[in-house]
């Protein structure tokens, strides 16, 4: 979005023939602490803290939206589990499509993984 919240559109080089989609996977999020951040272990033994960002939907759209994020590097992690209700941020990485089992079904779990943080001035 640009300063006077109209969409912004980049246009970005052709492709080359061989491929004839671009595909990005950039996520960036600006919000404030819903649930703070917990430690836990993921499938496969990855340790990770999750935490959710409560993001507004903008001026014209009324509500927020509860997005879960994660943090996999550990200096991510320790400024994640520090963050109290409330927090404002803004934070960018990529959306994960998690699949696991839970109770004997297969579940699975949508969350952006944020590499990087700043921490905002609250309003």
């Amino acid at each position: 979005m640009s300063i006077d919240n109209e969409p912004t559109v980049q246009m970005l080089e052709k492709p080359d023939e061989a491929h004839s989609v671009i595909a990005v996977n950039s996520v960036v999020l600006a919000g404030t602490i819903a649930v703070p951040g917990e430690a836990r272990q993921i499938a496969g033994g990855v340790e990770v803290v999750r935490w959710t960002l409560r993001v507004s939907r903008g001026p014209e759209r009324s509500g927020s939206d509860l997005i879960d994020c994660i943090a996999v590097e550990p200096v991510l992690q320790q400024r994640a589990l520090a963050w109290a209700l409330g927090t404002p941020l803004a934070a960018s990485g990529a959306i994960r499509r998690r699949f696991f089992r839970a109770s004997g079904r297969t579940t699975t779990r949508v969350e952006v993984e944020v590499d990087e943080v700043t921490l905002l001035a609250a309003a």
